[in-house]
This record gives structure tokens, sequence and C-alpha cells, in this order.
């Protein structure tokens, strides 16, 4: 079937003025944010302990690894990690930097927590099929606990990351 030529104009300006108004109504965050939000909000939180139930051998030293806040070097020691509001989770890797060409603070991930379930859900910004689920086990003013599982050759071990601010 061959349309004319001015019917054809007409059907790509209606879907592309459809396209337009589309994006435009499109949400500023990945997920739809709760009514209120949780203590984590809006704080700068960094790592207090970083544990592992079963402990594994990291660094090669044959001796079972459990406490992992000692594994990041210096330079990550003064980073912190903020929830903000509109869904973004900004990285602010301090004043000591790993490498000299990252910017000090980043977007890495769109959060959304369900408080019926405690489940705080990570999306990675830069692999959106990447999806980290933490069980928030503390969500305190001062105090942020969860529990998540991490992959380390090919099995799961349950770990508990605290934060504070």
């Amino acid at each position: 079937m061959n349309l004319p030529q001015s019917l054809l104009r007409i059907l790509l300006t209606a879907c592309f003025l459809w396209l337009v108004t589309a994006c435009e109504r499109l949400p500023s965050t990945l997920w739809p944010m709760a009514e209120s939000e949780p203590e984590f909000v809006n704080k700068k939180w960094k790592m207090a302990s970083f544990t592992l139930d079963a402990p594994i051998d990291l660094d090669g030293d044959n001796k079972p690894d459990s406490n992992l806040t000692t594994f990041p070097g210096d330079c990550y020691q003064d980073d912190s990690i903020i929830f903000l509001p509109n869904g973004q989770v900004i990285v602010d890797l301090g004043q000591q930097h790993c490498n000299a060409d990252e910017p000090a603070t980043k977007p890495v991930y769109i959060w959304r927590f369900n408080k019926a379930t405690h489940m705080l859900q990570l999306r990675d910004v830069a692999n959106p099929d990447n999806v980290l689920n933490w069980q928030v086990l503390v969500n305190e003013s001062q105090k942020l606990m969860v529990r998540m599982d991490i992959t380390e050759e090919g099995r799961s071990i349950k770990s508990n990351l605290v934060l504070t601010n």
C-alpha cells in the first residue's frame, strides 16, 4: 500500500508530536517515590562496617576474611553516599580520589524503598539491568544497616553493611 506523501508527512508529524508530549510527562525518577521519605534520605552516609556471614579468602593470604571494611584503599576512606529525595543516589568521593580524573560527586544509582517489606532497591545508572536489593534492618537518623547477598567465586554470601552519618 502506497501512502500519499502528504498523508505520510501528517502521520510522521503526529507521531513526533506525540513523542514530544509523552517525554514531557515522564517522571524525573526511574521509579515512583514513597509518600514520605525514609530516615536515610538527604544524609551523608559513610561506611562504618561491612561484614560477611561466611568468611572467604579474598586477598589470597590463605586466611578467611569476614571484615571487608579494611579492604578498600585509603582513597575510599572519605567516600560517602547520599540518597536524594528525587530517587538518585550520589557518591561523594571526598578529598582523596583514587583516580584523579574522577568527578567529586556522581550519580550512580536510582533508589526506591518499600516500607512494608523494608527493601531498598538500587538500580545502576550505567547498567539499568543491574539491581541491588538491600534488606533494611536499621533505619535511624544516625545509622543505616542493611543485609544483602553478594556473589563471590560463584556463590552467594550474606553480608551486613552499616552506614553512619
